[in-house]
């Protein structure tokens, strides 16, 4: 048997072209095969870029149509809605959801869902949305917090009854997940992507969504920005309480509602205010 290395230009080794036969093969013939290695390595890196060039031209549409939805959105929890659902068709996740770390008291809560209507996951969705998640123990909670992602397949994971849904999530059906951080200023934001079955690509999953997550955190800084200037617009700075700007849209609303079902409209002010 006579082995060729595979090498590159660059010397990197990409394997070995084995020919065997009765005999040892002649000068010319080892030539030969040195010159069809080449060929095959040189086949190997064009393969190489091809796909690289495939994948750079897929993200770049991806990061387009994202930046567009997330334009189009009202506040920065429809942004991050319709980035979650795009996430979720893109790498084949069975259950998204959107998680805000609140501050001071590090709760975690759910802003958002994603689910397909192929898994039963009555057990995970054991709140509502909007409901806090008190536990600190959570792995997507831990992501937010330090801002680095993290990558589990759950049955790797030693007392999984010690973490906030994970029990929920194994009882679903649920296999492995990835979790990582989306800070917009001072929002701290989390995406969580579930799968029905073990993952090996995982990391290759996290490293995809945190560069198109910081691709597009302009943008949805712009949309944290938008929504802050909408609620001081509305709301006292110093009490955060409804402003007069708010109460005058609300009753012009309220008589718009009650003149077009014909219907009657009171208002009663709390006892001092007038």
């Amino acid at each position: 048997m006579t082995g060729i290395g595979l090498v590159t230009e660059a010397g990197e080794d990409l394997g070995c072209l084995c020919v065997m036969g009765r005999h040892e093969p002649s000068h010319a013939q080892r030539r030969a095969l040195t010159v069809l290695a080449g060929l095959i390595a040189t086949h190997i890196l064009q393969g190489r870029s091809t796909v690289s060039l495939e994948m750079t031209s897929q993200r770049a549409a991806r990061t387009e149509r994202m930046l567009h939805l997330i334009a189009d959105a009202g506040s920065i929890t429809d942004a991050l809605t319709d980035m979650l659902g795009e996430l979720c068709s893109h790498h084949g996740a069975v259950i998204g959801r959107i998680w805000r770390l609140t501050s001071p008291d590090d709760l975690m809560q759910e802003i958002s869902r994603y689910n397909d209507d192929g898994l039963d996951a009555g057990s995970y969705y054991r709140r509502p949305p909007n409901a806090p998640v008190i536990w600190g123990n959570s792995f997507t909670a831990d992501a937010i917090r330090r801002n680095q992602p993290r990558a589990m397949t759950y049955s790797d994971i030693e007392h999984p009854e010690r973490y906030a849904l994970l029990q929920a999530a194994i009882q679903s059906g649920l296999k492995c997940q990835v979790s990582f951080p989306v800070w917009v200023q001072e929002e701290r934001f989390g995406i969580s992507l579930a799968f029905g079955t073990e993952r090996p690509d995982l990391d290759l999953i996290v490293a995809d969504v945190a560069a198109l997550a910081n691709t597009i955190r302009p943008a949805l800084l712009r949309k944290v920005t938008e929504d802050r200037i909408r609620y001081l617009a509305h709301h006292d700075d110093l009490t955060q309480l409804a402003n007069r700007l708010m109460f005058q849209q609300r009753i012009a609303a309220a008589v718009d509602a009650a003149w077009s079902r014909a219907g009657g409209l009171a208002l009663l002010p709390r006892p001092g205010l007038l």
